[in-house]
């Protein structure tokens, strides 16, 4: 195959594969949105776990992740058969390219490091009762784990919640207390994020 043909036919592999990680991160981020896989009892943003085409937000996940494997080897691919153009720009004795050449390097190694960073990272591990490292919604994230499978969005079950101090000592009371029994674990940081967070929702309308 003449290298014009076998340029032009990565080119268009490239372009389908880069539009399909475009459409999957699409669907994943607007379609399916986080939390949509899981029910609400298991952390889960909506009632129900959401799918398309029989698919859940996981194996939409999948698929996007082995998309953006196949257009990373279709671009080291490209980038391998054009080397000879960055080897010959470097023999050039004019400054202006070789400058245009290590801007272009260095932009690319700092691209590669940014996009590395996340994967090469560690991962933190947080359990659901520790807030400390939490958002500063930490008390609707424990909601939606603890509680919004019973109480619904928002907490628009429950009553008008007091000031804080006498409604924190009416959730260390709450009942059935086997429902609740979750909350006698919970340390006081903790409860306070919760009770400020149903204190903010009864208040809206």
């Amino acid at each position: 195959m003449k290298r014009s043909r076998l340029n032009m036919l990565i080119d268009l592999v490239s372009l389908a594969i880069f539009v399909m990680v475009v459409s999957t991160g699409t669907v994943l981020n607007l379609v399916l949105p986080p939390g949509s896989g899981r029910l609400p009892s298991e952390g889960g943003s909506h009632p129900e776990i959401l799918v398309l085409w029989g698919l859940s937000r996981h194996q939409w996940g999948e698929i996007h992740s082995r998309f953006s494997v196949a257009f990373l080897m279709v671009l080291a691919l490209h980038v391998g058969l054009h080397w000879r153009f960055f080897a010959s720009a470097f023999r050039q004795r004019d400054r202006a390219t070789h400058r245009r050449m290590a801007l272009g390097i260095v932009s690319t190694l700092a691209l590669l490091t940014i996009a590395l960073a996340p994967l090469l990272s560690p991962v933190k591990r947080l359990k659901v009762q520790d807030t400390s490292s939490l958002p500063q919604d930490s008390g609707r994230l424990l909601y939606e784990a603890k509680c919004l499978a019973c109480h619904g969005p928002n907490g628009k079950t429950l009553p008008a919640m007091p000031e804080e101090d006498v409604a924190m000592k009416l959730i260390r009371q709450a009942r059935p207390a086997k429902a609740h029994a979750f909350i006698a674990e919970m340390s006081e940081a903790d409860l306070r994020q919760l009770v400020a967070f149903l204190m903010v929702s009864s208040e809206s309308p």
